[in-house]
């Protein structure tokens, strides 16, 4: 706040007034698009609070793959959020 110089890389106000909690916790946007496997999947959902019972996760990550358009066994935070409410009738 006591420098003057403009370097092209401050944050906005809107960004100031309205971020986001991931933003603020060092995480970008893109981190949460990029391919990820099963086990890490499995991981940050259970860290946020997900508890996953019987073969829940795998249908849920099945969905995943198909939301995300892949045949791959990884998919996205965003392809496996998207999973969970489409398999939870949200």
């Amino acid at each position: 706040m006591g420098d003057p110089n403009n370097y092209a890389d401050e944050t906005t106000a809107v960004e100031l007034l309205f971020s986001q909690p991931d933003v603020l916790a060092g995480i970008d946007e893109s981190d949460f698009d990029r391919l990820r496997t099963k086990a890490e999947i499995l991981d940050i959902f259970e860290k946020i609070g997900f508890q996953f019972r019987g073969n829940i996760f795998d249908a849920i990550f099945e969905r995943s793959k198909a939301i995300h358009g892949t045949i791959l066994d990884k998919v996205s935070c965003t392809s496996f959020k998207k999973a969970i409410y489409e398999l939870s009738g949200h």
